[in-house]
């Protein structure tokens, strides 16, 4: 949509600047892609071309339990195919298994940087190292091992990005005496730390403002802004009202190298830096929702800072539904060069569709961090597809929503999500994949979105009707017939049926009702969608469980056949007739006929 032309939207700062667990029974039954992975949230992300790679983090459905193991979860852009790679570590001093760290790349390298890991009695601990994996033989090996100064006195990684050949660090050395802001550039072929900046002294509540994104604006291996950007935690909601961002750049042209350091205690050179806080800035109506995630990115190599956001959208009907809403704004840097304007300009909204919606042609306005109620139409958002409900995982989550750029192409989103309750009340984290592609420009009608969801399933009344009645309860699971694989014109799907139950609750016998369909589902495995059909039965068909049956087909079409089982008349267990019966299966069709086929198996000779 351009930018949003409206004086509210963007906003301005000047600054003085020198220059220079397992998945859900629903997703594994119906071949969900993603069965492989664990909901996780603390998790490292990074996109290597068109492979994107996760790794570590805390489970979602156990929010206290780091993730076991060094696998990394890998997703392939190109065919969002999922796989896992294991993996292992040179040393036990590498330390691979952590949360809150960060995940880059650097040349055909992944980096791992900082982080928290338990220790043997569950107790967090601070990691201070970087480590390296090469793809070609899987193991981590460590490339810099930093220590802690002592006493009262702690360091703790904030952030960091590769620029070259080196790794730029930025760090809090908590001092109660003098708390610090700095930054370390790291030489990642020396191994050694040239010297270090000091960003800020006495500037920063590291547990109430947790830095998540670090940006170099400039050229070179020591660039002449850094960016800087932090969203607090949920419990420090009330504390700051809804204060949710910090925005910070610092201007390090002025700094020369004075002599190598090796270690993280020396400050080198001071130089100027500004801190822009959002804190009390009034909106005009509503509260800016909840921001899970803020961070910063070159997004089709644009600087571009992005959030994600639990809000709500209001609909000219006077509807209101929660949404997640991913807001991007330009990073624009311009005028002399002792006095520079940094501005935020808010150039797209994208809104993911709320439980049983198929489009925002309604939509009247959304509730936007930094904005409070905005007037936005269906043309001014993008839609992205039903993925669930994303939102905290608990009071120090800081990562459930993991924002990768994706080179020269636009943005992926890693998470976890809950379906909708109205879905199904009572259910687990599960991961979802998000792909934004903006590369073919602004003349384009939207950009193209790929998502694969362990809770696309559920996204209307539909197809939780449908995923109710094939998968039921313990009882009705009895009468579940198999997973058959369905070759259609739209490519492979997987079909299920379910039969009547054949005992009530308290495990008597019933006898099937004739009036009562069969019921199926046609799962498309690549679109992650749920087509419910009923089956009329045939004349005298008597709803046989324990069943022989197939797919087959008859030229183009797919072919159901089944024969044989048995049924309950009222008085006993019953074989049913040894014919056959076949449906013929047409592939968007609410009503799917079975046929009797003439014929039928030889009782004796099988």
């Amino acid at each position: 949509m351009g930018h949003i032309a409206l004086a509210a939207v963007a906003f301005v700062l000047l600054l003085a600047v020198p220059s220079a667990y397992a998945s859900s029974k629903y997703a594994c039954d119906y071949s969900n892609r993603l069965c492989q992975w664990n909901a996780i949230y603390m998790f490292g992300g990074t996109v290597m071309g068109d492979l994107a790679f996760f790794s570590g983090g805390i489970y979602s459905n156990a929010a206290t339990i780091p993730v076991h193991g060094s696998a990394l979860e890998v997703l392939d852009l190109r065919t969002m195919s999922p796989l896992v790679i294991q993996v292992q570590d040179q040393n036990s001093s590498v330390l691979s298994q952590r949360y809150r760290h960060q995940l880059l790349v650097w040349k055909d390298k992944l980096l791992a940087v900082g982080g928290q890991r338990d220790d043997s009695n569950g107790a967090s601990q601070h990691i201070i190292n970087v480590i390296e994996m090469d793809l070609n033989t899987r193991e981590w090996r460590q490339i810099k091992q930093f220590t802690q100064p002592g006493g009262a006195v702690e360091v703790i990684f904030d952030a960091s990005v590769v620029v070259g050949d080196h790794l730029l660090i930025v760090f809090e050395l908590v001092d109660p005496q003098l708390p610090q802001r700095m930054l370390a550039p790291l030489n990642l072929i020396t191994r050694k730390v040239d010297y270090n900046y000091n960003l800020a002294n006495g500037a920063v509540e590291v547990l109430d403002w947790p830095l998540i994104g670090v940006m170099p604006l400039g050229e070179g291996a020591y660039p002449s802004l850094v960016v800087q950007s932090k969203r607090q935690l949920p419990s420090q909601a009330e504390k700051h009202g809804n204060a949710t961002m910090w925005f910070e750049v610092t201007g390090i042209s002025g700094a020369r190298p004075r002599a190598e350091v090796t270690g993280v205690g020396d400050t080198g050179v001071d130089p100027v830096s500004f801190t822009v806080s959002t804190t009390h800035r009034p909106l005009p109506g509503g509260t800016g929702g909840k921001t899970l995630t803020l961070t910063i990115l070159k997004v089709l190599k644009r600087p571009t800072l992005m959030t994600w956001a639990v809000t709500t959208a209001a609909f000219a009907n006077g509807r209101q539904e929660t949404v997640n809403a991913v807001s991007m704004y330009d990073i624009k840097i311009s005028g002399p060069s002792r006095n520079r304007t940094i501005a935020l300009q808010l150039s797209k909204v994208f809104l993911t569709l709320p439980f049983n919606m198929s489009d925002f042609s309604a939509l009247s306005s959304v509730d936007l961090p930094w904005h409070g109620n905005l007037a936005l139409s269906a043309g001014d958002v993008t839609a992205l597809p039903y993925i669930g409900m994303v939102d905290l995982i608990g009071d120090l989550d800081s990562s459930n929503v993991n924002i990768q750029g994706w080179r020269d192409k636009g943005f992926i989103v890693r998470g976890s999500s809950l379906p909708d309750p109205r879905c199904q009340p009572i259910a687990r984290w599960q991961p979802f994949v998000l792909t934004v592609d903006l590369s073919a420009g602004p003349a384009a009608s939207a950009p193209a979105v790929r998502v694969v969801s362990n809770n696309t399933w559920c996204n209307t009344w539909q197809a939780q009707n449908t995923a109710s009645a094939v998968v039921g309860d313990a009882a009705g699971l009895e009468a579940n017939t198999k997973l058959y694989r369905v070759d259609t014109s739209r490519g492979p799907m997987v079909m299920t049926l379910s039969s009547q139950k054949t005992a009530n609750p308290g495990g008597q016998l019933v006898s099937p009702n004739a009036d009562v369909p069969l019921r199926g589902a046609l799962v498309d495995v690549l679109q992650s969608s749920v087509q419910g059909f009923n089956i009329t039965p045939s004349a005298n068909y008597s709803f046989p469980t324990g069943v022989s049956s197939c797919m087959s087909a008859v030229g183009s079409t797919p072919v159901y056949l089944q024969t044989g089982g048995s049924f309950y008349d009222g008085q006993g267990v019953q074989r049913a007739d040894s014919g056959f019966v076949s449906v013929p299966l047409q592939v968007g069709k609410a009503v799917q006929p079975m046929l009797k086929v003439a014929g039928a198996l030889d009782p004796e000779g099988g």
